[in-house]
C-alpha cells in the first residue's frame, strides 16, 4: 500500500523484519582510548568465556564469525557500538575531542587579572546547592 504523506510516497511495511536494528551508544563524558582498550580487551575476553552479554553485543556489531573474533575485530565492534564505522575513525575523533576540549579546571593560577578572573569563573563548583525555599504554607 502507498500512501502520500507531505512530501512524497511513503510505502507501507508490515513492520515485521528479518534483521535487529542496533542502536549506537553515545560516549562516555570524558572519552579515554585506554578504556576504550580495556573495554575492547573485556569484550574478547567475555566472548571467548561464552558470556551472554559479550556475544550479544559482539554479535549484533561483528560482520564476521565470532569464534575468529582478535582483538582487532573487539575494537571494530567497541567503534560500532559507539556509533563509529572503524576503530580508526574513532581514534581520530578522541584526538579531536582532546585537541579542543576546554577543561578551565586544569588552568594554573595567571599574573594576569583577566586571565585569573576567567580562570576562578570558569571553574567548575562542586560545593552544593542550597536548598530552596518552599513555597505556600
Amino acid at each position: 500500500m502507498v500512501s502520500f504523506l507531505l512530501f512524497g510516497p511513503k510505502v507501507r511495511t508490515s513492520g515485521i523484519s528479518e534483521r535487529e536494528v542496533f542502536v549506537a551508544n553515545r560516549l562516555p563524558e570524558n572519552p579515554s582510548l585506554d578504556h576504550l582498550k580495556n573495554e575492547a580487551k573485556q569484550l574478547l575476553r567475555g566472548v571467548r568465556a561464552g558470556e551472554l552479554r559479550a556475544l550479544a553485543t559482539a554479535g549484533g556489531w561483528y560482520p564476521g564469525q565470532l569464534s575468529e573474533l582478535r582483538l582487532a575485530g573487539a575494537q571494530l565492534v567497541v567503534a560500532r557500538k559507539y556509533g563509529f564505522t572503524s576503530w580508526s575513525q574513532l581514534r581520530a575523533q578522541l584526538k579531536m575531542v582532546d585537541k579542543f576540549a576546554r577543561r578551565p579546571h586544569e588552568v594554573g593560577p595567571s599574573a594576569d587579572p583577566a586571565t585569573e578572573f576567567l580562570r576562578l569563573a570558569c571553574r567548575p563548583t562542586t560545593a552544593p546547592r542550597a536548598p530552596r525555599p518552599r513555597r505556600g504554607c
